[in-house]
């Protein structure tokens, strides 16, 4: 009994490094994974943004994401843009006005848990670029929770969750430049 019992605690990390190897391997998000729900554009009205602006910047603190998976600037930007140009505000033709800066600074992910919830903080500035003065600066911090019930493995729940934080994040950017 003793020699099995011993067997089984030196088999026991050969049966786990590789699960040790997997542990933060997973890819970096897509902009998709970060893109707002699609119901937004829909009451999204008029402003003087609509049709001038330009994501001149997006940058991503770094790290953001952890292992399930790093959120990377190129990503982020190409959400920011894709969702601009969704929302009615991107500039066509040379026709650019203003232009965005936006720096995703944090995200507060949760370690264990059944529901998770991620809080995205993000950085938006817009500028004049006529006369290069700032329009609008903002910092802004939004949730959102998927639940146990919604996706069994943690990972992914995480992973959805933060993408779904970055997305609300921009979703509440877009509202508030539309108002």
């Amino acid at each position: 009994m003793i020699q099995t019992v011993k067997k089984c605690f030196v088999l026991l990390p050969v049966l786990f490094l590789p699960v040790l190897f997997l542990i933060g391997c997973a890819p970096a998000m897509n902009s998709a994974e970060m893109m707002p729900k699609t119901k937004l554009y829909d009451q999204l009205g008029e402003s003087k943004f609509t049709g001038a602006l330009v994501v001149r910047k997006a940058d991503v603190q770094k790290g953001l994401g952890g292992a399930t998976g790093n959120v990377t600037p190129e990503a982020y930007k190409e959400a920011l843009i894709s969702s601009v140009r969704q929302a009615g505000l991107y500039a066509k033709n040379g026709k650019e006005k203003y232009a965005v800066d936006a720096y995703l600074k944090q995200l507060d992910q949760p370690i264990f848990g059944f529901n998770f919830t991620v809080k995205a903080t993000a950085d938006y500035t817009i500028t004049n670029l006529k006369n290069d003065k700032i329009v609008y600066q903002q910092t802004l911090t939004l949730p959102c929770t998927v639940l146990f019930a919604e996706e069994f493995v943690a990972d992914i729940r995480l992973r959805r969750a933060t993408g779904c934080a970055i997305g609300e994040n921009i979703t509440h950017f877009l509202k508030t430049i539309s108002e």
